[in-house]
């Protein structure tokens, strides 16, 4: 019993080595699965990816780099771009007189960024040294959101403005540009039976006339003895009467949006000597006699498209100078190309609007701001055309020209939004730059191959020629690779302007006798060194002794045949 036991357990061990054992060889026919992909992976491209470097720049150059962006993990992400490696320097051979001018180049320098998603609290286009120099500051440049698999291209214009004047005259700067993208975090759901946003506690929409109080809920069993007049005293509502100014025959009214945005106002004021209507948001404002604004505003109309801001102290008039009652923003009918002439290379974005002033029922030629309102034009980002920077607000009068307006001192970029100051109303839109399609990049090809010799002997020089063409719109340069039996042994710069054809020649020599391949850019061709002739170094060849060497042996050769044939013939005689 005890050897049935012990053969037991052997057999047992037996058993689960040999199972291990086969599990083990099965498993490594097992394939291995891969890691999976990660949720964000940001891949870079194109020139505006590496670092920037300028130098001997004017006032009035300017230039665009382009970078591709792509999210190749499985979640969507943002990014975040700040500079690093700033470096101010001062370029040899400078004029010195300008040596002591205060200031960096990257100080006016200015950098402006356009594409899909772009967000900044950075008022754009700004100097290099406004940027955020760290991706957690409280100032960002940003691109929200760059979608699982998505890649899109972010233009950077840069530009040296023209009235830079001289302070940068000898210096120069170079910086890096940081890309980080981070995992979006899964949005939080709102919390239940809580409001959004809840409903302010004065209509947004009050009546532009008066109207009669509602009769009381519970109307009295019997009828009052005294009969009720039409029009019972009623305590005045908190709201202006609005003249109805006369109609124009260039506005209609808005559309009204899908979704209405209550506008951010000042309360109504019961009182004022202004009264202004934006797009069906009416509003009062005190003023005195001379038309100074008694309390700042912020004036918007429904859908928060177009909103003014009135600081205190404001004077509001018209060409004159006298105080005006009323003015209406309202929406034009007309596009922009057919109210003024657009400059080349600019679009316009969204619709146009226009401010027009009343005073007594009669409507002025112009109302003027002074110092100046602050205004604020939305617009839809996904609606931009391909390359187009960020938009800014134009004022204009018909037939006249575009004017760009300049942004409030402070102003914070934001997305969907432009600022600008106005002094005068007249017609206000904006528009966008749009930088011209980028130039083809160089685009070099290599054809005609010619080989000279085709066969030489050891040690001399062979010419390997080329032709190379830049079909390219831009100028470029290409390397150049000689390759010899698989070995590289020569190398070439060879720079080229767009649309030009060049010659390129290389000389190899000392090469061992046999055929040799050759390959120059893909185009490929051969050659071959004849084997060598064996001499003396030194000792010069005497070629009439080779000569007469060689008539000896030829007439010794004649004259042993003519003894042999003699000595035949005499055998052959003797015979017979």
């Amino acid at each position: 019993m005890i050897k049935n036991k012990v053969a037991g357990k052997w057999s047992l061990k037996a058993a689960v080595s040999m199972a291990a054992g086969i599990a083990l060889v099965l498993a490594s026919y097992v394939p291995v699965q891969a890691a999976p992909p990660p949720p964000i992976d940001l891949i870079l491209g194109g020139e505006g990816a590496t670092a920037w470097n300028f130098a001997n720049i004017k006032p009035g150059d300017y230039g665009t780099k382009i970078v591709s962006l792509r999210n190749a993990g499985t979640s969507d992400g943002m990014i975040t771009i700040w500079i690093s490696d700033l470096v101010n320097t001062r370029i040899s051979g400078a004029d010195p007189k300008y040596a002591g001018l205060t200031g960096e180049l990257a100080d006016y320098l200015r950098l402006n960024a356009s594409s899909r998603g772009l967000e900044a609290n950075v008022a754009l286009p700004a100097p290099v040294t406004n940027y955020p120099r760290t991706s957690t500051g409280p100032y960002y440049v940003r691109v929200n959101p760059l979608r699982a698999g998505e890649t899109i291209n972010m233009t950077w214009r840069w530009e040296l403005p023209a009235q830079t004047g001289n302070n940068v005259q000898g210096k120069g700067t170079s910086f890096t540009l940081n890309y980080m993208l981070e995992e979006l975090p899964p949005p939080e759901p709102p919390a239940e039976n809580e409001p959004m946003n809840p409903a302010p506690p004065t209509p947004q929409n009050p009546p532009v006339t008066q109207v009669p109080d509602n009769p009381p809920v519970t109307p009295p069993p019997t009828p009052p003895a005294t009969p009720v007049p039409e029009e019972p005293p009623v305590t005045p509502k908190p709201t202006p009467v609005i003249p109805p100014p006369p109609s124009l025959p260039t506005v209609v009214p808005p559309i009204a949006p899908a979704l209405e945005i209550p506008p951010a106002t000042a309360p109504v004021m019961p009182e004022g000597g202004l009264s202004i209507l934006m797009i069906n948001s009416p509003y009062a404002l005190k003023t005195d006699a001379s038309g100074i604004v008694q309390q700042t505003a912020k004036l918007s109309d429904k859908a928060g498209n177009f909103v003014i801001d009135i600081a205190k102290g404001t004077r509001v008039t018209d060409p004159d100078g006298i105080a005006i009652d009323t003015f209406e923003l309202a929406v034009v009918n007309q596009s922009m190309q057919e109210l003024v002439s657009i400059p080349s290379g600019t679009v316009p974005v969204g619709p146009i609007y226009t401010i027009v002033g009343y005073r007594n029922g009669k409507r002025v030629s112009r109302v003027n701001f002074e110092p100046y309102v602050t205004l604020t034009l939305a617009y839809d980002p996904k609606g931009l055309p391909e390359n187009a920077l960020t938009p800014f607000v134009v004022n204009f009068v018909k037939d006249g020209k575009l004017i760009k307006l300049a942004s409030p001192p402070g102003a914070i970029f934001e997305s969907g939004k432009v600022k600008a100051t106005a002094y005068h109303a007249s017609y206000f839109g904006l528009a966008a730059e749009v930088l011209p399609e980028a130039p083809l990049p160089p685009h070099f090809r290599v054809a005609g191959l010619q080989i000279n010799p085709g066969q030489a002997r050891p040690g001399q020089t062979i010419a390997i020629i080329v032709e190379i063409a830049n079909d390219g719109a831009t100028a470029g340069t290409y390397e150049m690779h000689l390759i010899i039996d698989g070995v590289v042994r020569a190398v070439k710069d060879v720079s080229m302007e767009p649309n030009s054809i060049s010659t390129l020649t290389f000389e190899v020599a000392d090469l061992a006798p046999g055929k040799h391949q050759v390959s120059v850019a893909g185009v490929t061709g051969e050659f071959r060194i004849t084997d060598a002739v064996v001499s003396v170094p030194g000792t010069p060849i005497d070629w009439s002794l080779v000569d007469i060497t060689v008539a000896g042996l030829l007439v010794s050769g004649l004259l042993i045949t003519f003894l042999v044939i003699a000595r035949l013939q005499r055998a052959d005689r003797n015979s017979k």
